[in-house]
């Protein structure tokens, strides 16, 4: 609330037109809140909000199970190829995932 005087004096014509315009002016101001926040934090819960939705996408596809049943894995053992059926694990899952980003 701004509350603007003027006098009806001709000696003060002059003052009072420029406290009606500054009036105005000030009428016209339009005031839009937003937080206080640092650019680098911004910047981080920008990236933690997409990596909880990228996970949320992996998960609907189904690429992070807990566990996936009967993967086929080979192992390599002085020069012999085998492949056993086994379990992998998220964390395996999510590190090849991260290779395969890289």
């Amino acid at each position: 609330i701004m509350v603007a005087t003027i006098g009806p004096a001709s000696g003060n014509y002059e003052e009072s037109l420029t406290t009606l315009r500054y009036a105005n002016r000030t009428k016209n101001i339009k005031n839009k809140p937003r937080i206080n926040e640092d650019p680098k934090d911004a910047l981080l819960r920008e990236f933690q909000e997409e990596i909880a939705r990228l996970k949320a996408q992996l998960e609907r596809r189904g690429m992070l199970s807990k566990k996936r049943s009967k993967s086929q894995k080979k192992i390599i053992l002085e020069g012999e190829e085998i492949t056993e059926e086994g379990e992998e694990t998220e964390d395996n899952i999510e590190r090849d995932m991260e290779d395969y980003l890289k």
